[in-house]
């Protein structure tokens, strides 16, 4: 896959990911949602492995970030 699609994507799941933890409160289906959404980018950095993920947009504990 093209590097720029693959980075296009990434951020495209980071947006909607940040748009929800930026919730006060998420109720079941909205948390769900996060967590895909954090599924999609851990199952990306692992087929990236070959890349820069600092380059793609994957060079932070997606964990961390996302369920503090």
């Amino acid at each position: 896959m093209n590097k720029d699609i693959m980075k296009e994507i990434i951020e495209n799941i980071k947006e909607n990911a940040d748009e929800l933890k930026s919730k006060e409160k998420l109720n079941e289906v909205e948390f769900g949602e996060l967590l895909g959404y954090m599924e999609a980018l851990t199952i990306m950095k692992g087929a990236c492995a070959g890349y820069d993920i600092e380059e793609l947009g994957l060079g932070f504990d997606i964990e961390k970030e996302y369920l503090k």
